[in-house]
């Protein structure tokens, strides 16, 4: 396992989870900008997985932030968490740690912390 991700485990069936997590991300000031199906998609090449989706989401003031810091760093944005069925009542939810993927950017240390402390708020089910 990558160290510079972070995973949680739920107790939750996925489409429980998800769901929960779609209204945490809006509920902490986000905005989810696009959601992947993965599955579908592998699907219609003949690649049968498990649920698997990827959820995009950011938001404005953020966005801002990044652009006044480095205009490079908008490559670490949007943020993502990437949800997949481990069992029926269990569902992994995964996201990289800003901590490490803002590292590379010097003014980025506080933006980064901020938007862990949303992203383990985002996680609190």
């Amino acid at each position: 396992m990558k160290s510079s991700i972070i995973e949680v485990a739920v107790n939750k069936p996925f489409d429980e989870a998800i769901n929960a997590l779609r209204a945490n991300i809006v509920t902490n000031g986000f905005m989810i900008l696009h959601e992947i199906n993965t599955t579908e998609i592998l699907s219609k090449h003949g690649v049968q997985i498990g649920e698997l989706r990827q959820v995009l989401f950011f938001h404005p003031n953020f966005m801002k932030d990044v652009l006044k810091i480095d205009n490079l760093l908008v490559n670490e944005v949007p943020l993502k968490f990437v949800v997949r069925s481990i069992k029926n009542n269990e569902t992994s939810i995964s996201i990289t740690n800003p901590l490490d993927s803002m590292s590379d950017y010097y003014g980025a240390e506080a933006l980064a912390s901020k938007l862990l402390e949303k992203i383990m708020l985002i996680l609190n089910f």
